[in-house]
């Protein structure tokens, strides 16, 4: 009993050092962290948006129609990340980092923050954008994105094994060259990055990793969904994983397929923002 306690209340000790995420022993498990962007200009446009137009309808039709297919940043947004980075660099992160993003400007601007607190360079993952791609409601041809030059010049590094998605390839031409991508598409790409995972966890079987993607709400939602094996016909209304701007979930899995959720939607920069201030965002794009 005595020991067991002990190690209980080393276990709380270790956990107070890694402050938001947490604590966990890697060398066996491999913790992943799914952190989601800061808020956006879309995010910001949304908010302004709902307290004008109550009626949902009317509010999803002009929102559509203003919002953009590659947002930056907002103001709010950046104090968000800020926050956020300035909390990673005061807890204690064992081991090598790994830091992905993918390469939506939301995700990329985040993840630069991030980085400077982790040490370590973002590496595009091209496969975890935002559910439904680029797009834009009043414009029907294909968006783009950045180039491979245009993302490399932002301090994001190309790594080939991860720029060719199920769907989306990086080159000199941008990233996305399709129509919107559709739910079944977003549910499958969602079950080939849990795969994809699941495989880095054998090649860092051993070693004292830690993953973090800088990824979108939907998506994460998506992924979640996946690592808890959730029945697939349930839809956003009966089982939606919601997550603030910034919000961070840890997810710890090992070669043998074992999932633990560690925790869900954990956050710092609710308490940084000014009294009253709106913390949240409730559509991802």
């Amino acid at each position: 009993y005595n020991n067991h306690k002990q190690t209980k209340m080393s276990e709380v000790a270790q956990t107070q050092q890694h402050g938001l995420l947490g604590y966990c022993k890697t060398g066996r498990d491999l913790p992943v962290y799914l952190i989601r962007h800061a808020q956006s200009e879309n995010n910001e446009l949304e908010h302004q948006l709902r307290q004008q137009y109550p009626d949902l309808d009317v509010f999803w039709k002009h929102y559509e129609q203003a919002r953009s297919h590659d947002p930056a940043l907002s103001q709010k947004g950046i104090r968000q990340a800020e926050s956020l980075a300035d909390h990673l660099k005061s807890v204690k992160i064992d081991g090598e980092k790994i830091l992905f993003c993918s390469a939506l400007h939301r995700s990329i601007h985040t993840a630069q923050h991030v980085s400077k607190a982790l040490g370590v360079k973002p590496t595009l993952w091209v496969d975890i954008f935002e559910e439904g791609g680029m797009y834009q409601e009043k414009q029907k041809e294909i968006m783009g994105g950045k180039s491979n030059a245009e993302i490399e010049a932002l301090g994001v590094n190309i790594d080939p094994s991860f720029t060719v998605g199920v769907k989306a390839k990086c080159s000199d031409k941008g990233w996305w060259n399709y129509p919107k991508e559709t739910d079944e598409e977003a549910y499958e790409r969602a079950l080939a990055v849990v795969k994809r995972l699941f495989e880095l966890s054998k090649e860092y079987a051993g070693k004292k990793v830690s993953l973090f993607l800088v990824s979108h709400g939907d998506f994460m939602n998506s992924l979640l969904r996946v690592f808890l094996k959730c029945e697939r016909k349930l839809t956003r209304k009966e089982l939606y994983l919601y997550h603030d701007n910034c919000g961070v979930t840890q997810v710890v899995i090992n070669p043998s397929g074992e999932v633990k959720l560690g925790f869900l939607n954990r956050h710092v920069h609710a308490f940084t923002e000014p009294a009253g201030a709106d913390t949240t965002s409730h559509t991802s794009p």
